[in-house]
């Protein structure tokens, strides 16, 4: 996964989080939050002139065994690799099974990598490498637990975010090319030899994206519905099909991309072509490459979701006072208001996609549901008393910024 907005991520099961910051990071282990067993566990870095990994978390491996911080504060800038390890041992008090106890201990390692202005990292599907954009986004670093860091791939455009496909066969950047090369708003590298992929344009050569997409999200395409009215043409050729949803400052992205076996007697790579629309179909062989004007305007987008059937996309942006809702199967768009007049600084989504929980700039958590379509909770925080760094230290100088919902 791309960090959101905020330097907390929990892995895919929700059974713990990391977060960062340039005082030190920590593992958070939920279920044990009200418990005589610690729930914070801090990451220390060896080595390093104050011990301890600091920097903003920006990726997890999908088992939440390890974690990619940065750190752009410091000079040098660096990138620590944190992983983690959890046991559990059962100890008997008596031959009494009823009085057997158990205990949990985490330990973690540290990898510190020389990166500079690392600011994007997602692991692939089997946690053996991750991808680190760097040098503010001009720069891919590829790192595996089972090889040296190689040099870095120079990119010829700036990047925003990376995921992989649903296979993890390959990587989309968001970015990482020229813009008047075709495509120009996203790149593509081949997991398995980090080779870059130049897909054939398809005819009719599809419009350009106006810009590479801010944030971008995988979804499988067995979770997206392709009889889609208002946006994807149906039907389309299944095989190794993967969606793309981004978000860029006026609307969002669709890209579909098909993958097919390699060659025989060769394992790598995977071929990749932009998916089309079908022979049969009603408009035949469109490239599904598209961008969708939602009509409102320019906006500031701090995060976005998709709903689970992805007939919805809610975008989060710091410059409105609501959650800007989109309707694939109608083309309308439609907003969530926030009570107060409030603007986001930070939000994420419940796993079921019926609440969205945004920090406001009122200093208030708000509950939004998605069913309903209202605001319909404010979470005010208790002044911290005696409070020497200033957080809810007031009603007047409270600002939520950190925010991660538990899958």
């Amino acid at each position: 996964m791309s960090a959101p907005p905020n330097s907390l991520i929990f892995d895919a099961a929700g059974d713990h989080a990391f977060m960062g910051s340039q005082f030190g990071a920590v593992l958070v282990s939920p279920a044990n939050l009200g418990s005589s067993t610690g729930a914070f566990t801090g990451l220390a870095a060896p080595g390093t002139e104050r011990g301890v990994i600091a920097g903003k978390v920006i990726g997890v491996s999908p088992n939440g065994g390890m974690a990619i911080f940065s750190d752009t504060i410091d000079t040098p800038n660096q990138v620590y690799v944190a992983t983690v390890t959890t046991t559990t041992s059962a100890a008997s008090g008596s031959s009494s099974s009823s009085s057997s106890t158990s205990s949990t201990q985490t330990t973690s390692s540290t990898v510190a990598l020389n990166i500079n202005n690392a600011t994007a990292a997602t692991f692939s599907p089997d946690g053996l490498k991750a991808f680190i954009l760097a040098n503010g986004g001009t720069s891919l670093y590829i790192y595996s637990s089972l090889e040296a860091l190689q040099p870095p791939i120079t990119l010829t455009g700036p990047a925003s975010s990376v995921v992989f496909s649903s296979s993890g066969s390959f990587a989309m950047l968001s970015g990482g090319i020229a813009p008047a090369t075709y495509p120009g708003a996203f790149s593509i590298y081949n997991t398995c030899d980090n080779s870059s992929v130049t897909l054939t344009p398809p005819t009719p050569l599809p419009t350009l994206l106006p810009s590479p997409p801010l944030f971008l999200r995988m979804v499988p395409a067995g979770n997206v519905s392709t009889g889609s009215k208002a946006v994807i043409p149906t039907p389309l050729d299944t095989a190794g099909l993967d969606f793309f949803f981004g978000i860029d400052n006026t609307g969002i992205d669709v890209i579909a991309t098909n993958t097919s076996m390699p060659p025989l007697n060769t394992l790598c790579p995977q071929p990749v072509a932009l998916a089309v629309s079908a022979p049969n179909a009603p408009t035949p062989n469109a490239p599904i490459m598209l961008h969708v004007n939602i009509g409102q305007g320019t906006f500031t987008p701090i995060n976005f979701f998709m709903s689970p059937s992805t007939t919805q996309a809610y975008i989060v942006a710091s410059d409105r006072n609501s959650i800007l809702v989109y309707n694939f199967s109608t083309g309308a768009t439609t907003g969530i208001p926030l009570v107060n007049n409030a603007t986001p600084t930070a939000a994420d989504i419940t796993a079921d996609g019926t609440l969205i929980y945004v920090a406001g700039s009122d200093g208030l958590l708000h509950q939004v549901s998605t069913v309903l379509a209202i605001d319909q909770n404010q979470i005010s925080f208790q002044p911290l008393p005696n409070s020497t760094n200033g957080f809810c230290f007031n009603a007047n100088n409270c600002q939520l910024d950190l925010l991660a919902v538990r899958p």
